[in-house]
């Protein structure tokens, strides 16, 4: 319904918010501090599956959570391997751009 009536302007401003901000702010949050924390405090799995229902349960769909919890789990992995927020940012954001696409392509 976003994007059915927005003017051009306004989508270049919910493609900047989705596929730049969002995956920016949320994976310092939630790979950056709650994982990071988690991995001091209670080891790696409770790290990568906590913050994966977390991360999934935030995003307030019954429906989309196992797929969110799956994608948590494959950005929490990332950071973990690449002991950086790089990779699992611009995961993120291939995910939201190709999820965004499907919305404004349609």
């Amino acid at each position: 319904d976003l994007t059915d009536t927005a003017s051009s302007w306004w989508k270049i401003v919910l493609i900047l918010v989705v596929v730049v901000g969002a995956p920016i702010v949320e994976e310092i949050v939630y790979r950056g501090a709650v994982q990071s924390h988690l991995q001091r405090t209670a080891g790696t799995v409770v790290a990568l599956l906590g913050t994966a229902v977390i991360f999934a349960a935030i995003h307030m769909s019954f429906i989309e959570f196992p797929g969110l919890f799956a994608f948590a789990v494959v950005l929490g992995y990332a950071r973990l391997r690449s002991g950086t927020l790089g990779l699992s940012i611009v995961t993120h954001m291939a995910f939201n751009a190709a999820g965004l696409v499907l919305v404004l392509v349609k």
